[in-house]
């Protein structure tokens, strides 16, 4: 026996418009809720890019003892602004541009 609201298979036996079956699909409400979107504030921002350029506690200390801290702590600003400020804008624009979930791996499918 057919269930409901299947399509027999004649049905498109017939050339003419007006004899093709109908089909209710049933789509989400536009009024429902978007997802909530999670922002990253200037501290955790800040924290990101310190261990996105120290690559965390290691390397800090020969680089210290290298060259001083005044040294140290100059080379951690500029590759704030060579490294982390173009992969933030890149990174950004590529979210935007792909708005998925699964971020670099839709980037790249």
């Amino acid at each position: 026996k057919d269930e409901p609201g299947a399509v027999p298979t004649d049905a498109f036996a017939s050339d003419d418009p007006d004899d093709a079956p109908s089909v209710d699909i049933d789509l989400p409400s536009v009024d429902a809720d978007p997802p909530r979107v999670r922002s990253l504030g200037p501290w955790g921002l800040a924290v990101l890019t310190f261990y996105g350029v120290a690559g965390g506690p290691y390397g800090t200390e020969p680089m210290v003892r290298a060259g001083g801290p005044c040294l140290a702590i100059g080379t951690f600003l500029l590759m704030t602004l060579v490294w982390s400020v173009p992969e933030a804008l890149l990174t950004a624009e590529l979210s935007s541009a792909f708005p998925e979930r699964s971020g670099f791996v839709a980037w790249v499918a």
